[in-house]
């Protein structure tokens, strides 16, 4: 193999090492890992931030010192500049002094990130506050108090690059310092959302059960209806219901007949009737059954004995006969033909209307004594209806409840992943938090 032979060789692609596996830390004990792993770190942050933090302090301290010095000062002269130069000095001196002493405000006070961030702010604030002064104002103080004024001023830009290195430091390493707060922070958080998450969970179990029962009681309802429809009770009813409703369509095709019947006669009779009120003589009894067979035909039939109709109609034919009343030939025929059949057909039809209505009355007696069969299956049916209406009441309150489970697992694996972000930011380390729901699916994929 010549040389360009051997150049000409793809050059197996090395492989890149494998990345470690995420080191898996329980929740609890995360706290007690990172002190373990990281408590020298830890400390040499929290240290060197108090240190500087000491050295800002410090700074203030000589500012004031530098101030105080400056107060002592004095310009002499009778002239009016010698009052405007001194009342700038002791205007500057006051406001000096008074933002050193918010600054100082903070010893004393437990340190930890966040009053550290608080500090070099309002310290930040100060030293602006302090330099912040007009020309005239520098220009005086340098050229009446240039010694003193001077001191004042180195103080305020050295303790300004002292609190710069603390505000970079902050930035860089803020996160090592507060650390351990952030992990309590964080495993408080998970432990609140765990306990939403049990309260949803708990109450889910409720609403199953509950639903259980409802269709567990419906299935029965069903079940006692299947038994009541097959049942000889509910067959005897509904067969007592189907022919009282073909007797009461034959009492009312009976009334409909005999109504037609006297609305032939109508004309007559109402002629009858006119003449009555022009006092053609009748009795009383005869008046009112005239009127009857006008206006309630089948009822004044139902109430009266056949002859006391026929005799209002002979009264139809008397008059006719006295010439009291015009009656046409049809009519006088119809009437006629009315009275002959009171005593045949429209007796038998009264007769079949009579027998319809007692056996109605024995129909009605015999429903009554099942009436409770079709109570009970419509109290069943109700029942059914009710618990329907509840199980999809319940079931859009579990769809609800889903969904808030789901955003509390997200919210868990949102935090749960910051916390690992941020230990792998301060300390370089991959690790796996295992939080209890996490633990609880990883003891039931090993039983599966």
């Amino acid at each position: 193999m010549g040389i360009r032979d051997f150049f000409k060789r793809k050059k197996e692609k090395e492989k890149p090492p494998e990345e470690a596996a995420p080191t898996e830390v329980h929740i609890d004990e995360v706290h007690d890992w990172i002190n373990q792993t990281l408590a020298g770190k830890i400390k040499d942050r929290h240290e060197k931030a108090n240190e500087l933090y000491s050295e800002v302090m410090k700074g203030f301290a000589r500012i004031k010192d530098s101030a105080d010095l400056l107060e002592t000062a004095k310009f002499e002269s009778d002239e009016k500049i010698g009052a405007v130069v001194n009342m700038t000095k002791d205007l500057f001196v006051k406001r000096v002094h008074n933002l050193v002493n918010t600054v100082q405000g903070f010893q004393g006070r437990p340190i930890d990130v966040k009053v550290l961030n608080e500090f070099q702010e309002s310290a930040g604030d100060a030293l602006g506050d302090m330099s912040s002064i007009t020309p005239k104002q520098a220009y005086l103080l340098s050229t009446y108090f240039g010694k003193e004024s001077s001191g004042v001023i180195d103080n305020i830009k050295d303790t300004q690059e002292r609190l710069s290195v603390l505000k970079e430091f902050l930035e860089s390493e803020g996160e090592t310092i507060q650390l351990a707060h952030s992990i309590n922070s964080k495993k408080e958080q998970q432990s609140m959302l765990k306990l939403r998450l049990t309260t949803v969970e708990k109450e889910e179990s409720g609403i199953e059960v509950r639903i259980r029962e409802l269709r567990n009681r419906t299935e029965k309802n069903l079940a006692e209806i299947e038994e009541i429809i097959k049942g000889h009770e509910y067959a005897e009813y509904n067969k007592i219901v189907e022919q009282i409703e073909k007797n009461r369509k034959k009492s009312s095709a009976i009334k409909e007949k005999v109504t037609e019947e006297f609305a032939s006669v109508q004309r007559p009779l109402k002629k009858l009737e006119y003449l009555v009120s022009k006092n053609y003589p009748i009795i009383k009894e005869q008046e009112l059954i005239l009127d009857g067979i006008i206006n309630r035909p089948f009822e004044t039939l139902e109430k009266n004995e056949e002859n006391r109709l026929k005799d209002v109609l002979l009264l139809v034919r008397k008059a006719s006969m006295e010439e009291r009343i015009v009656l046409k030939d049809k009519e006088r025929e119809r009437t006629d033909e009315i009275i002959s059949r009171l005593d045949s057909d429209i007796k038998e039809l009264k007769i079949g209307f009579q027998e319809l209505e007692d056996e109605l009355k024995d129909l009605e007696r015999d429903r009554n004594r099942y009436e409770w069969v079709v109570e009970r299956k419509s109290h069943l049916e109700n029942n059914i209806k009710r618990s329907l209406e509840e199980i999809a009441s319940l079931e859009k309150i579990l769809g609800a409840s889903a969904k808030d489970k789901e955003n509390i697992r997200k919210e868990m694996e949102r935090q749960k992943q910051e916390l690992e972000d941020i230990i792998y930011k301060t300390s370089g380390k991959k690790v796996s938090i295992v939080v209890p729901e996490d633990a609880k699916e990883e003891q039931q994929d090993t039983v599966a």
